[in-house]
């Protein structure tokens, strides 16, 4: 299975976050590939499942 795959069944999937609205900021390279992109967002909800990121609920944009 490719990283789009698994980025759709992580993001909407059964047994996923089921999300339903999300955003992305492509920093500072816009040039990523899908493929790249779905490597990004399958890598940082494996981070958020293991508990490896700290949690900001209290920001300024």
């Amino acid at each position: 299975m490719n990283a789009q795959q698994i980025a759709k069944d992580k993001l909407f999937g059964e047994a996923g976050l089921r999300a339903s609205n999300f955003k992305l900021f492509p920093g500072r390279s816009r040039d990523a590939t899908a493929e790249q992109v779905a490597q990004q967002i399958v890598g940082s909800i494996e981070r958020i499942e293991k508990g490896e990121l700290q949690v900001v609920e209290d920001f300024e944009d």
